[in-house]
């Protein structure tokens, strides 16, 4: 048996050409791909955390009426 008999399941991801044996397995493969669309690099990260550190505080909640009372 060659290798694309014994792994028939090609990832269709661009760039990727990774073979597996079963379904199930570039199942689990494709979410490695997936993950990588989900979660962007650190430096994306600590850019979005500089930017949100410059939003204003938010407001205190509302007082609450203890004994009913609207």
């Amino acid at each position: 048996m060659n290798s694309e008999q014994e792994r028939p399941f090609v990832c269709s991801a661009p760039g990727c050409s990774q073979r597996f044996p079963t379904e199930d397995h570039l199942m689990i493969h494709r979410h490695k791909h997936e993950m990588t669309l989900k979660f962007p690099s650190i430096k994306i990260d600590s850019m979005l955390s500089e930017y949100i550190s410059t939003w204003p505080e938010p407001p205190e909640p509302a007082a609450s009426f203890s004994d009913g009372e609207p």
